[in-house]
């Protein structure tokens, strides 16, 4: 089942792949934005805590992500925006993966931003074929 899966999000085509992450950046952003503490359930989010409230990486993610989301739907032959919310989604999720290495090197949040991050640097570059 986790290779189909890793087949499909990684088909020929971007789209897919791109819908995956932006509606991924969208829930997390959302999820940050709810009533509660949730860089207070770990020590993983410690730095990250110290740079900027969650209110503001949900903010900074919600709006990636729907941003994104509207652009494949409204301008989806427009490949240079797409490209370059593609590129800012991937260095926000590298971003956080630093972070979350240098907070909690033992952290699964690392290896997730991570794959997130090289995801969307593979949608980058598929993205800069067509």
């Amino acid at each position: 089942v986790y290779m189909r899966l890793l087949s499909f999000i990684f088909s020929s085509s971007p789209t897919v792949s791109e819908t995956f992450v932006a509606a991924l950046t969208l829930a997390w952003g959302l999820w940050l934005l709810l009533h509660g503490s949730t860089f207070g359930a770990s020590p993983s989010f410690k730095l990250i805590s110290d740079l900027m409230s969650e209110k503001t990486l949900g903010v900074i993610c919600a709006c990636l992500g729907a941003v994104k989301l509207i652009t494949l739907e409204v301008w989806p032959l427009r490949l240079t925006i797409r490209y370059a919310l593609s590129l800012a989604i991937m260095f926000l999720w590298a971003f956080l993966a630093v972070l979350f290495f240098i907070s909690n090197p033992l952290s699964t949040a690392t290896p997730t931003c991570g794959s997130v991050s090289v995801l969307s640097a593979w949608v980058c570059y598929r993205l800069k074929r067509l």
